[in-house]
């Protein structure tokens, strides 16, 4: 498994310091496995006040997480660790002044035709351009708005 950069470790941040983390990774589970986590990622969430936007796509993962940054640590590390993800890869991470995506524990977007985009992000040798990585964020972030408010996926806004 790559993960790059490192996720930072916890007990860095001051409780009040809000972080956002960007990653792509391989998703090693069917598409029939994504609904239970889901489930779980949007509990967590809700527990630990983070904020998410999720893109599944032909087997590939795209995230933006959100929120305390302690929280966010613990999230990212249990992420690196998690068997269902290969080859993460985090694109952007740091400080941020406001949540992007308000009060949606975890966005889901099922995304097909972004397969051959997110493959290209993971296994690039070189770092992006941090123009590329915010034009990737902004599309998940217009395309989360939409499916939030359509509610098809069953996330809660609270």
């Amino acid at each position: 498994m790559r993960l790059t950069p490192k996720a930072e470790p916890m007990g860095q941040y001051p409780a009040d310091t809000l972080r956002e983390v960007f990653y792509v990774s391989r998703a090693l589970l069917g598409p029939e496995d994504v609904q239970p986590l889901l489930t779980r990622a949007r509990l967590n969430n809700q527990r630990l006040g983070l904020t998410g936007a999720l893109l599944y796509s032909g087997g590939h993962f795209a995230q933006l997480l959100e929120g305390p940054g302690e929280a966010l640590a613990q999230v990212m590390d249990a992420i690196a660790r998690d068997a269902r993800h290969d080859q993460l890869r985090c694109l952007q991470q740091g400080d941020i002044a406001q949540r992007r995506l308000g009060d949606w524990d975890m966005a889901f977007l099922n995304g097909p035709g972004a397969d051959d985009l997110l493959q290209q992000l993971l296994w690039s040798e070189q770092d992006l351009p941090p123009e590329r990585v915010q034009r990737l964020m902004q599309h998940l972030l217009a395309a989360a708005d939409p499916a939030a408010q359509a509610r098809s996926s069953g996330a809660r806004n609270s």
